[in-house]
């Protein structure tokens, strides 16, 4: 018995020390061995997209990838940034546009930039219009451009049909301290009249490395107005806040000059049969200081022969016509469109010579050999070809203020309307020709107003839209 009392309790003891011990051991080993962790994994990676902006005070950079993705990168002020040249350059070199790479370390969930590496310096930057604008017949185009790039192709699409393309001069309105670029502003005409309210259309700015387009919707303002002068055989666009001065005088019954706040243009003729267009330039440019210091250089509108002067404080168009244009007897071989150097090249790039068809239309005047008593209501017609512009009848009208030619003249024809007399007003409601007219003199006698009017009413008889006419004459 005390036997087996003395093996129960040594067994007891075994097991009693054993539980102990493992105890212990698992209390020790919880307490010095701490629990296994894998090393943050860390390696060099790279970024490349385009700033889409930089904020120089936050040191923030946002930049597209080309995939598409937006990335936003914290950068340290001790970042260093490596030009084209791979000179060393601050942040503050980095500019909207810039395409770059960012050198840096990235781990499970960061990336830091150790070096940024610039693989593509844009040399055109469009501020504005944005992506999506709506713009109408006067864009403003501002931005930004590579001091070296003075001049772009300008395009305008409407789907893959290309509605403009001409050189655009970048007007500089200022440098940009600390970096290659100059900013620029220009105004363009747009005169896009047959297009539908917001049609779409892509604007192109294209430079000899660089190419940009922005995506726009186009709507028709009124913001233009349409010069047709049929005598010289053009029509070209113009603001249409600018308003005539007839203090310049008139050519084909059209005044010559308009003007508004911010620019005018000016016409006149030139050019004797054995001047050539250098000598018309060197008349223009040499005594007028508003074309100090000149640059001319070729302008082809509509494959005529041209050329184009940017003075500081004026710019001119000079055309040839390819037949010499007659006015009452004398014969010009040179157009003349002056305007200010910010609007010279819009004028003349929306100018065209007549594209409409030629059509015969009928003048009457009287005729002292047809009609030796010269009765006063008596007229007979004369043939004259004129350009069928939407303003035939008005346009018909001035010629005959304007009066027979120096031909017609020796064949008998004289006009009962007083020279330098000026159409005020025209329109035709519902049939009946409107007319009012400032005489340039008095008419001598009641004969002579019977003349007059038979010759405006018999002239615009001829056509079908006018039924009936009435005029109204005004004294100076």
């Amino acid at each position: 018995m005390n036997k087996v009392t003395a093996i129960l309790s040594a067994l007891i003891f075994i097991m009693t020390a054993s539980l102990l011990a493992l105890a212990f051991a698992v209390s020790l080993k919880m307490v010095q061995t701490p629990s296994y962790q894998a090393p943050l994994e860390k390696k060099e990676s790279k970024i490349i997209g385009e700033v889409i902006s930089f904020s120089k005070k936050d040191l923030i950079l946002v930049l597209k990838t080309p995939s598409g993705e937006t990335k936003v990168l914290k950068l340290p002020p001790t970042l260093k940034v490596l030009d084209l040249d791979k000179e060393i350059k601050p942040l503050s070199y980095l500019e909207e546009g810039f395409r770059i790479e960012v050198e840096g370390v990235k781990s499970d969930s960061s990336f830091t930039p150790a070096l940024i590496k610039v693989i593509r310096v844009p040399e055109i930057y469009l501020d504005f219009p944005t992506q999506g604008a709506e713009i109408s017949e006067i864009l403003e185009l501002r931005g930004r451009a590579l001091k070296e790039t003075r001049e772009v192709k300008l395009l305008i699409l409407k789907g893959e049909d290309l509605i403009l393309k001409r050189n655009l001069q970048l007007k500089n309105i200022g440098e940009i301290p600390g970096t290659k670029y100059y900013l620029f502003s220009n105004n363009i005409f747009l005169p896009f009249y047959k297009l539908p309210q917001r049609t779409p259309i892509t604007l192109k700015l294209k430079s000899d490395k660089d190419e940009l387009s922005v995506y726009l919707s186009y709507k028709v303002q009124g913001l233009l107005s349409w010069y047709n002068n049929p005598t010289l055989r053009i029509s070209f666009v113009y603001p249409s806040l600018w308003q005539e001065n007839l203090e310049y005088g008139k050519i084909g019954n059209l005044p010559i000059r308009y003007e508004g706040l911010d620019g005018f243009f000016e016409l006149s003729l030139s050019g004797e049969s054995n001047i050539g267009i250098q000598k018309v330039i060197e008349a223009i440019t040499s005594s007028n200081p508003a074309y100090q210091e000149a640059k001319v250089k070729d302008f082809w509108p509509k494959g005529r022969r041209g050329k184009l002067i940017l003075g500081k404080q004026k710019g001119a168009l000079v055309l040839e016509y390819s037949v010499p244009l007659e006015i009452k007897g004398k014969f010009y071989r040179f157009l003349i469109l002056e305007s200010t150097p910010e609007y010279i090249e819009n004028l003349a790039s929306t100018l065209t010579f007549a594209q409409a068809p030629l059509v015969k239309v009928d003048l009457y005047f009287g005729n002292h050999i047809l009609d030796p008593t010269q009765t006063c209501s008596k007229v007979f017609k004369v043939e004259r070809e004129i350009y069928k512009f939407p303003t035939l009848i008005k346009d018909t009208l001035s010629l005959l203020l304007d009066g027979p030619t120096s031909q017609e003249k020796n064949q008998g024809y004289f006009s009962n309307i007083p020279s330098n007399s000026k159409l005020l007003d025209f329109e035709i409601r519902e049939g009946k020709a409107i007319i009012e007219i400032q005489l340039g003199s008095p008419f001598t006698n009641n004969c002579e107003k019977v003349g007059a009017e038979e010759q405006i009413t018999s002239t615009l008889m001829q056509f079908p839209e006018v039924e009936e006419v009435k005029i109204e004459f005004i004294s100076q």
